[in-house]
């Protein structure tokens, strides 16, 4: 697998920039055989040779930022939004795995997502068995007052992750399934939650995804 920000390079290369790996290398003036080894997983992409990549595609007024390469966040030429969008990844066809596999890169990996697939129907209505929902890495202590009573992704100090519905009663933390009767356990106290976000983005098992909350990438 390729690290993260040779993944993002890539992605620059062919989703954003619409170049062969060759018209990369020649617009950015780099090494074909040296990039062409990067990308099929031969040699390893340093940190220092990272930058210095971005540096170049700087150069030509491309807004983009070294932190956007080594970690999805920052300045990226184009949202993850205005990617998913397209008709390419909203009308995607579940049965085809490599789509499905593309889609959780993009938004695992290329941009800083965290995703969670449903299993049981207790969060019906919203959400159904199947479906795949993807949030962000929110910090806790900043986000669980604006979070009550909304559905949300939680990871929990048992490295477990919930998606239900926050409830804070007394100072006391509760994920709540919606339909008490589809699960054994609707009501479970927490802790401590490593991790918090609302639902940003939800691909039902048979639908289009549905963009949630305007978030900037």
């Amino acid at each position: 697998m390729l690290n993260e920000s040779l993944e993002r390079l890539k992605f620059l290369r062919e989703e954003i920039l619409n170049l062969s790996l060759k018209d990369f290398c020649s617009k950015f003036s780099l090494s074909y055989s040296y990039m062409r080894n990067i990308e099929c997983g031969e040699k390893v992409l340093p940190k220092s040779k990272s930058l210095e990549i971005t540096k170049k595609i700087q150069n030509y007024g491309f807004n983009i930022s070294d932190e956007w390469i080594e970690t999805g966040y920052g300045s990226c030429p184009i949202s993850s939004f205005s990617i998913l969008k397209t008709n390419k990844y909203i009308n995607f066809d579940d049965t085809n795995t490599e789509q499905r596999h593309w889609l959780k890169t993009i938004l695992t990996r290329i941009f800083p997502y965290k995703y969670a697939c449903i299993s049981t129907n207790e969060m019906m209505p919203f959400l159904k068995n199947g479906d795949i929902v993807f949030g962000v890495n929110g910090d806790p202590s900043k986000n669980l007052e604006r979070l009550n009573n909304e559905i949300v992704i939680a990871r929990v100090e048992d490295n477990f992750t919930y998606v239900r519905r926050l409830r804070i009663v007394e100072n006391n933390v509760f994920l709540v399934a919606d339909n008490l009767d589809k699960t054994d356990d609707p009501v479970v106290k927490v802790n401590k939650i490593n991790w918090i976000s609302p639902i940003i983005i939800h691909k039902k098992h048979v639908g289009k995804i549905e963009i949630l909350e305007n978030q900037n990438d």
